[in-house]
Formats: structure tokens, C-alpha cells, sequence
């Protein structure tokens, strides 16, 4: 019966025919090993798993743990935990430029806190997933956040101007 056959396809020097390369078995094709989808496996032979861009991240949250920084978390990309070389690239952008600067590269967790952050801006936050292949799609902040100007600050460096003259 045909269809119980199996074929295999051998490799033979230059000049060997096609149809002597086809050897038809007549062995069950649950002779052949079989394919474990738990473990991507063939026997013993390890299935290559194709790389692939990550997935993105989710649920970008921002706070405010130190004046004049922004604190974000997120949820892992799936991705990132199964590849140890992936990591994430936190950006920024001030709402006065459509330009995005690197706020940190090399991000392993789920959390990086930015600073540097100039009194009396509004800023957006981008997260992106990395890996070999490339970048996922951004998680972006929804909304801007506003740094609040220091009063304090700006007296002191007031009054640190009047004590010199």
C-alpha cells in the first residue's frame, strides 16, 4: 500500500540519477521518529528554532519616586525570558521635538527609573524589546509627564546669586 510508505532522500555524488537517489521503504511511518511539540525534538535531533523580532512589551507604567526622575515599569515580552541575550532600550522625548533619545540600552528588567530630566518639560517614554534579530514594536506612554519646576531650588540658587554680590 502506497500510502504507508515512506520515503527518504539521500545525498549522492554529482552525476547519480534522481531516481536512484529516492529509496522507497516499506516501513510504518511510526517507525520514523516522531515530532514532541512540548520540546520542539525529533529524537535526538534538536528542531532549530527560527529567531524572530520580540514581542513588545506591555502595560507601561510611569511614577515618581525621586523629584525630577521617572520611574517605568512594564510587563516582560515573552521574549525577553527566553532569551538570555534580549534585553530592553528605554527613549525619551521631550513634547517640544518629535526626536527620541536613548534614555538607557541594555534593560533586563522590568523596571528603569530615567533621569536628567529638566524642570517645567513634558516628556514621552518608549519601550522596546531587543534581541539578535532586531527591535519589537513600541510600548509607548500614553500621555506626557510633566516635570514640576522646584521652588526650593530656585530660591536657594536666588539666594545664592544675592550673597554674592
Amino acid at each position: 500500500m502506497l500510502s504507508s510508505a515512506c520515503v527518504s532522500v539521500s545525498v549522492l555524488p554529482t552525476g547519480t540519477s534522481l531516481a536512484a537517489a529516492l529509496e522507497v521503504s516499506r516501513r510504518s511511518p511510526t517507525d520514523y521518529p516522531q515530532l514532541d511539540p512540548a520540546t520542539h525534538r525529533i529524537g535526538t535531533s534538536l528542531l532549530s528554532h527560527t529567531p524572530d523580532f520580540p514581542r513588545p512589551p506591555i502595560n507601561l507604567n510611569l511614577y515618581e519616586e525621586v523629584p525630577n526622575t521617572v520611574s517605568l515599569t512594564w510587563d516582560h515580552s515573552p521574549d525577553i525570558k527566553e532569551d538570555g541575550s534580549a534585553h530592553y532600550v528605554i527613549l525619551k522625548r521631550d513634547t517640544s521635538t518629535a526626536t527620541w533619545f536613548t534614555a538607557a540600552e541594555k534593560v533586563y528588567s522590568n523596571k528603569y527609573t530615567v533621569t536628567g530630566l529638566l524642570p517645567g518639560r513634558k516628556y514621552f517614554f518608549r519601550v522596546i524589546a531587543h534581541n539578535d534579530i532586531g527591535d519589537s514594536d513600541p510600548l509607548d506612554s500614553r500621555d506626557s509627564w510633566h516635570i514640576n519646576k522646584d521652588k526650593g531650588e530656585h530660591a536657594f540658587l536666588y539666594i545664592f546669586m544675592c550673597g554674592e554680590e
